[in-house]
């Protein structure tokens, strides 16, 4: 089974990113995705909307495996 890194790099290389993924987990001991990237302003997208839709669709991949799986946040460059 593959891990939340593993499938968002995977992921962003299908749509031409090249990236560095950093886990770590907040302070409420959530998993956070932190991207790396020279092209941050294209994968963050308008107010968010490609960040915010590249974490729901991770979020639903791995939910589909597992309907346990945790809620993973992705951030971009700390956005």
């Amino acid at each position: 089974m593959m891990t939340p890194k593993e499938l968002l790099d995977i992921m962003l290389g299908y749509l031409g990113f090249v990236v560095q993924i950093e886990e770590t987990r907040n302070e409420g001991g959530n998993l956070t995705l932190q991207i790396y990237t020279e092209e941050s302003r294209r994968l963050i997208g308008r107010d968010g909307a490609t960040l915010d839709a590249i974490q729901f669709l991770l979020n639903r991949l791995l939910q589909a495996k597992d309907q346990n799986a945790e809620k993973v946040i992705v951030d971009c460059e700390h956005y």
